[in-house]
């Protein structure tokens, strides 16, 4: 369905900045600025107790009530205040009827899927396709069937039905909706010979042939006779009594 045009009174605004802005947030109105058309950047305000009763989330294109005359334009950018709960500023782009735009539209899904009832979930990838058509044509949401999706099962951008003038951009195998099963939890076996709830201790590999007490005695050798004169002076002593026995 395309989006019906909504009609917005806006005012002149004189001058910019924050005082300005804050200004004429005080007096009740919301700044905005509306940009495109190869036009200069505007500056107006539009009174907060119009914009508070304009659907929003349903609306694309508007029709902005100047005091030069009628603007249409797209509704690109809202800055809201959430710890006062109200819109601060509004960015419009003017747009031409006879020229062919981009425009990001919400995908809306409908029934429940068949693979719920077989064990599975839902999940939607895109919440949203980027289309291409004249202004006018620019439909407020698109709706997709999910009724007869069975585990497992996917629906595609290129599945997707549009509205006659609308050109999907968005790549047409991207994931749109699918139902998948529940992963099962992975269960990790404890390794052989360990006590349950404890990891393995693993004995860590000696390198070079020699374990710690062999390389400590070695050590300890080396220590008292680094050069082994203890051995040589041992043979000199046997070898004095030999001589003596003779």
């Amino acid at each position: 369905m395309a989006r019906k045009t909504t009609v917005i009174a806006i005012q002149d605004r004189a001058g910019t900045g924050k005082a300005k802005s804050r200004r004429a947030r005080r007096q009740g109105k919301i700044p905005c600025v509306i940009y495109g058309a190869g036009k200069e950047n505007r500056n107006f305000s539009v009174e907060e107790s119009i914009w508070s009763e304009i659907p929003v989330a349903d609306i694309h294109l508007v029709e902005l009530d100047s005091p030069a005359g009628k603007i249409n334009a797209l509704i690109k950018d809202i800055q809201f205040d959430y710890l006062k709960g109200k819109t601060v500023h509004i960015d419009f782009q003017e747009v031409r009827m006879d020229e062919f735009i981009e425009a990001e539209v919400p995908i809306h899904g409908l029934g429940t899927p068949v693979g719920l009832s077989q064990g599975g979930f839902l999940e939607q990838v895109l919440h949203s396709v980027r289309i291409q058509s004249l202004p006018a044509n620019i439909p407020s949401f698109i709706e997709v069937d999910i009724s007869g999706l069975e585990i497992e099962k996917a629906i595609h951008v290129s599945e997707l039905k549009m509205p006659e003038g609308v050109k999907p951009i968005t790549p047409a195998n991207q994931t749109v909706f699918h139902v998948l099963l529940p992963k099962a939890e992975e269960e990790v076996a404890p390794a052989e010979g360990a006590v349950e709830g404890e990891a393995a201790a693993v004995e860590p590999e000696l390198v070079g042939g020699k374990g710690k007490e062999e390389e400590g005695e070695a050590a300890d050798g080396a220590a008292a006779d680094p050069k082994g004169k203890g051995k040589d002076k041992e043979k000199g002593k046997e070898k004095g009594k030999e001589k003596e026995k003779k």
